[in-house]
C-alpha cells in the first residue's frame, strides 16, 4: 500500500474536525496543495478556487480568429498566460506545503482575464472607427 505520512492524516482530520470548513488560512500544512486548500479554506473554498482555476484554464484565447499582427500577440500573451498558469498548479498540486502560491501566479491569472476580455470588446470597436471608447459615466466633451 503507498505511504501516507502523518502530516496527511493530521490535515485530513483537521479538515474532518472542522466540518468541512477548514481550520483558517496557514493554521495546516501538508504535502499537495489540494490537501491544503481543503484543510485551510474548507470545501467552500476549494470550490471557488477551482472554479477560478477553470475559469482562467478556460479563458478564450482568440487563436482561431487572430486576423492581424496584433491579435496573433494577444492571443500568444494569453496562451504563455495560460500556460504559466498551470505549469504552477501541476508543480503545486505535486509539492506545495501552503495555500500561497505567490503573486506571479495571480499575475499570470490577471494577464489571461484582461487580455480575454479585450479580445471580446475589440471587434465592436474595429466595426465602427468612429467609436472612441471611453470609460463608464465618461463625458466625451470633457
Amino acid at each position: 500500500s503507498p505511504y501516507v505520512s502523518p502530516l496527511e492524516v493530521l490535515t485530513l482530520q483537521n479538515f474532518i474536525d472542522t466540518n468541512w470548513a477548514g481550520a483558517g488560512l496557514g493554521s495546516a500544512r501538508a504535502s499537495s496543495y489540494p490537501l491544503v486548500l481543503l484543510s485551510n479554506i474548507g470545501i467552500g473554498g476549494f470550490i471557488l478556487f477551482a472554479l477560478f482555476c477553470v475559469s482562467v484554464l478556460g479563458a478564450r484565447t482568440g487563436w482561431a480568429s487572430a486576423r492581424t499582427q496584433e491579435d496573433m500577440d494577444f492571443a500568444c500573451a494569453i496562451r504563455a498566460g495560460k500556460a504559466g498558469f498551470a505549469a504552477v498548479l501541476i508543480s503545486s498540486a505535486l509539492s506545495a506545503t501552503v495555500y500561497d502560491l505567490g503573486l506571479t501566479v495571480y499575475l499570470m491569472a490577471g494577464t489571461v482575464a484582461a487580455l480575454s476580455v479585450a479580445l471580446k470588446v475589440r471587434p465592436e470597436v474595429a466595426r465602427d472607427a468612429s467609436v472612441v471608447p471611453t470609460m463608464p459615466g465618461a463625458h466625451a466633451g470633457a
